[in-house]
């Protein structure tokens, strides 16, 4: 059976500066190591992928500088990508910068075989804290896209996720009008997933008949299930990760987390 592989790197937060820090990181430093590890010097038993999907806040402060640097590392990977904003990307920017028309970055949907992802910028009505929403026409898009799918199985990949972690500081800043999409989500047959960041570790929900995964981010590492923001205390946990999916053309999906250390799934 065919399988369309996809890795999906989220929450960069690559600075202005190369040498900056992000929470005692060189975010910078993180990136080449995941890439490093996945991509230029992966382990023997390690596909490379279809796809890279770049799940959000790729820069810490957005400017032109940290996306144009970003985007020559990428070019320079001979690999398909696309992406979707976080709360602490500029939307207009990146459109300005890496466009948004269909199979470019910034595009709404990417279509493989019996594949869609369906690509949702959940940055609107943003506090200032982290929070956002799908915005009116983002949500009707999302609408329009699950009642008339392109392909047999959907994959919809956002920034913000849509049920709770258990981190009360956290789960303030979730997708705003989560229960408008859930509502679409559930009344979609073929969708098989949902994958999101900006909670910086790992979780795996079910409900009904699709499944959600969160990625851990490629720059500093989050703690689960606190009641305030702490970093990840366990070694383990603290290196740049990522997720491997395997997209099987039966709808069947196999997902591992990737950490930059050798030997790790």
């Amino acid at each position: 059976m065919s399988r369309f592989t996809v890795l999906h790197l989220t929450d960069l937060h690559l600075t202005r500066h190369p040498d900056d820090m992000h929470h005692g990181f060189n975010a910078w430093q993180r990136w080449q190591q995941m890439i490093e590890h996945c991509l230029l010097s992966p382990a023997a038993d390690q596909p490379r992928p279809d796809l890279l999907v770049l799940g959000g806040d790729l820069a810490q402060h957005p400017e032109a500088i940290t996306y144009q640097a970003l985007r020559q590392c990428l070019d320079q990977l001979d690999l398909p990508w696309v992406c979707v904003p976080g709360n602490h990307d500029d939307v207009s920017l990146m459109r300005q910068l890496w466009g948004d028309s269909a199979g470019l970055p910034c595009a709404d949907q990417w279509q493989a075989g019996r594949w869609q992802l369906l690509l949702c910028d959940s940055t609107a009505d943003g506090d200032g804290r982290g929070s956002g929403s799908l915005s009116a026409a983002a949500l009707a898009r999302l609408q329009y896209q699950l009642q008339h799918p392109q392909a047999e199985h959907q994959l919809v990949v956002l920034h913000h996720h849509l049920l709770p972690v258990n981190s009360p500081w956290q789960d303030e800043v979730m997708t705003g009008n989560a229960a408008e999409v859930l509502a679409l989500l559930d009344q979609a047959p073929q969708l098989r997933g949902v994958l999101c960041g900006h909670v910086h570790q790992a979780h795996h929900w079910r409900r009904g008949h699709w499944q959600m995964w969160s990625t851990p981010a490629v720059a500093a590492q989050f703690a689960a299930g606190q009641q305030g923001f702490l970093l990840e205390p366990q070694p383990a946990l603290q290196a740049p990760a990522g997720r491997w999916l395997q997209l099987g053309d039966d709808g069947s999906m196999r997902t591992s987390t990737v950490y930059a250390i050798r030997g790790s799934t």
